[in-house]
């Protein structure tokens, strides 16, 4: 590509968290994230399309290959900014972004009017889903004077100017004459017939919840997501009790298939109507099943410091092309190793729908492999391009009947403090009880701890490790003993003389819980190992206590 460049350009779309965020169904959040990086992906090819047969225009990020066909991915895999170099003028190159952007809008509009023609409330036409999609989805165009940048420096300048817009962007909603009976935001102008408290019945909604419900047949999302016809998106019963799923679908596949024809979605409730007929289905099959079936993780991740990276790279399509790369590699290790969704993998940023654990003949994995093989992954990929990178993580794990919405918010918030601690490259996980109750861990990544952590809950879930049941209560009232120690081997003599009656002994797992303690409480200070006391000790034993409570809540202690 030529180096003669006289505007910088980019593009950025939303509001994507607020139409994710009124989801009821994961594939209407799956399809709200989905929208979004299908758009991305056609701005991109059109640009090239139209621009690029004399080297007009090159995109910076996200990357693409206009001599290949378009990836095809269930997974978003283009994220919601767009950053270019044209040789163009700037009025130019805005008049054909601002083209493609509306020839974009229109092409929407058309997949949303063809899939709802017998579906259109009385009155409501084409015209109301073109000026509701105009109203509501919000895009904002750039193009700066080159001025003799460099183009290592463009990302960094163009994002910036991206950034300020999304701050001050404003919604017009329209005239509310029939609010979506889902969203409670727009004007309605579709009916459908949603199992709604288990009966069929029509609700009013407005152009997006439309197309987000009806996403799984539409030929054009069919084509683009490479799905079959009228897929089926699993529920958050099915993801979080995949353990379960997979028992039951390999021994009863027919009953399952019956099942989900009905109810569309699993219940493990046996007061409920769907779990009751769930159970009578399959009435010798539920000693199988496991309290953190129930639970689904919402993981969101991060790259660490990407913007400063960005800007000390010589060539920014090769950066591009490396996250682009590790997107397309999380995917595969979401779906195919970890049976999870993958919801969106747009270069460093994550958001995948997980099991909190499974364990299917010999293996067993819970979400803490999962977070240390994406973080494997996205470090060796960048290490490839010389670069040192690290990826921070928000996990929430919920109850598979609580609200999408309160979950993503909530891993949004727990990523944010994982990013905010020294050094990012962390792990935040909060665990939200259905009674409430809620218990939050804190790990850096890449360490023994979280290793040896993840390795020891596996062992107990394999049944290879023992420990007395409600330890942890045993050692919070020696808190202010452990937390005010002077040296780290009074912690080895505490546990002789507290763990040393003969019923310890068939208690393989006791050294462990004492080496997770001694790893938490300690430091080294060169060639010394020494051990926190005080405050900082007694909130470094908070953490260990609910590292433990963890594992007994995953492990099925009572």
């Amino acid at each position: 590509m030529s180096e003669n460049f006289q505007t910088l350009f980019g593009f950025t779309i939303g509001p994507i968290y607020e139409m994710m965020s009124n989801s009821k169904k994961t594939r209407e959040l799956w399809f709200s994230s989905f929208f979004f990086s299908w758009y991305v992906k056609l701005l991109v090819k059109l640009l090239y399309n139209k621009l690029s047969t004399n080297s007009d225009i090159t995109v910076l990020t996200p990357y693409f290959d206009p001599s290949k066909p378009p990836p095809k991915s269930k997974a978003g895999l283009f994220p919601d900014h767009v950053v270019g170099i044209s040789k163009k003028s700037l009025d130019d190159t805005l008049s054909t972004i601002s083209d493609i952007n509306i020839e974009i809008k229109n092409n929407f509009i058309d997949i949303i009017d063809n899939a709802g023609k017998s579906d259109y409330l009385s009155g409501k036409s084409r015209s109301d889903v073109e000026n509701i999609f105009n109203d509501y989805i919000q895009t904002n165009i750039v193009v700066l004077p080159a001025n003799g940048i460099e183009k290592k420096h463009v990302i960094k300048t163009v994002e910036a100017h991206l950034d300020a817009l999304e701050r001050n962007r404003y919604f017009s909603l329209g005239k509310n004459e029939t609010t979506c009976f889902r969203c409670k935001i727009l004007p309605s102008t579709f009916n459908i017939k949603d199992n709604f408290d288990k009966k069929y019945e029509e609700q009013a909604v407005c152009p997006f919840c439309f197309i987000k419900f009806k996403c799984n047949t539409i030929a054009d999302v069919i084509t683009e997501s490479s799905q079959p016809s009228n897929f089926h998106y699993r529920s958050t019963g099915e993801i979080s009790g995949y353990e379960l799923i997979n028992y039951l679908i390999k021994k009863n596949k027919i009953s399952y298939e019956k099942y989900l024809k009905e109810y569309d979605e699993i219940s493990f409730e046996p007061y409920t109507e769907e779990g009751k007929k769930f159970r009578e289905l399959f009435p010798n099959d539920f000693d199988q099943f496991k309290d953190y079936q129930k639970y689904m993780a919402i993981v969101v991740a991060d790259g660490d410091n990407l913007g400063k990276m960005a800007n000390d790279i010589e060539d920014p399509q090769k950066f591009s092309k490396t996250l682009f790369g590790f997107g397309q590699q999380a995917a595969i290790i979401t779906e195919k190793e970890f049976h999870g969704e993958p919801v969106y993998l747009g270069g460093d940023d994550l958001l995948v729908f997980m099991p909190t654990a499974y364990k299917i003949e010999n293996d067993i994995k819970t979400i803490f492999d999962y977070i240390q093989s994406i973080s494997i992954k996205y470090t060796t990929e960048l290490g490839k391009i010389n670069l040192k990178g690290s990826i921070s993580f928000g996990v929430h794990l919920f109850y598979y009947k609580s609200p999408l919405s309160i979950a993503i918010d909530e891993a949004r918030k727990l990523l944010g403090e994982a990013k905010s601690q020294d050094g990012k490259n962390s792990l935040v996980l909060l665990l939200t009880q259905h009674s409430g109750q809620q218990i939050k861990v804190h790990f850096k990544l890449c360490t023994d701890q979280l290793k040896n952590y993840s390795e020891f809950l596996k062992g107990i879930l394999k049944g290879e490790i023992k420990y007395p049941e409600g330890i942890h209560h045993n050692l919070l009232r020696y808190k202010k003993v452990l937390t005010n120690l002077t040296n780290p081997n009074q912690l080895d003599a505490f546990m002789k003389n507290r763990f040393n009656e003969d019923i310890h002994k068939e208690f393989s797992g006791i050294g462990n819980v004492f080496e997770m303690l001694k790893e938490i409480l300690t430091y080294s200070d060169g060639s010394t190992l020494k051990i926190y006391r005080g405050e900082p000790a007694e909130i470094l034993f908070d953490e260990f206590i609910s590292r433990i409570k963890l594992i007994k809540f995953i492990t099925g202690e009572k």
